[in-house]
């Protein structure tokens, strides 16, 4: 790895890009919710908890508000560190391999040996300055931990991915199928 690679330090900031996609999320949800056949009072309810969980995302992804919502996440000598809202200290984090490198967004989990449970930092592109991001997608790339890429962002990437899918699930249907037939 270069000596440009081998340090690395973003500070996270509210991205309005974050904000927007949450509040198409809970839009979107809100819209099969009003046309279900349900009574008004579970319609209220379930409305009520999709907002809990728009406060509870907002609070840790956008605002930083959460406890356990990162501010800022480094890279030095070849260890991960993350400093979450209102410690003082730099935490020691693994770099799991379920994380997502797309042109408009970054997941990356962390895991710490302080927290049973991992903490996720969702980057959009106006969540950091574009020079940090673009240090940050390439040090992804050329590091040794395996972000996840997709092969393709068209639609046929996603027509491949559908069949492949559908294909995958009538496998698991044929053995079914098989001792149906012969039960007939």
């Amino acid at each position: 790895m270069s000596s440009r690679t081998d340090t690395f330090s973003l500070r996270v900031r509210p991205s309005r890009l974050l904000l927007s996609c949450y509040l198409v999320i809970y839009a979107v949800s809100l819209v099969p919710l009003g046309l279900a056949d349900l009574a008004l009072l579970y319609k209220f309810l379930l409305a009520v908890l999709l907002g809990v969980w728009l406060k509870f995302q907002l609070r840790r992804h956008y605002f930083l508000t959460d406890v356990h919502s990162i501010e800022a996440v480094s890279f030095v000598q070849g260890e991960w560190r993350i400093r979450s809202r209102g410690q003082l200290f730099w935490c020691k984090a693994r770099l799991l391999p379920t994380g997502w490198l797309l042109p408009w967004i970054i997941i990356l989990p962390f895991e710490t040996d302080r927290a049973p449970y991992r903490r996720t930092l969702i980057l959009m592109r106006d969540s950091a300055p574009d020079t940090a991001i673009h240090r940050l997608r390439v040090l992804l790339r050329i590091s040794a931990f395996k972000v996840t890429t997709p092969p393709s962002y068209g639609l046929s990437g996603l027509v491949c991915r559908f069949r492949t899918l559908i294909r995958a699930r009538m496998r698991a249907c044929l053995p079914i199928l098989k001792q149906y037939r012969q039960d007939e």
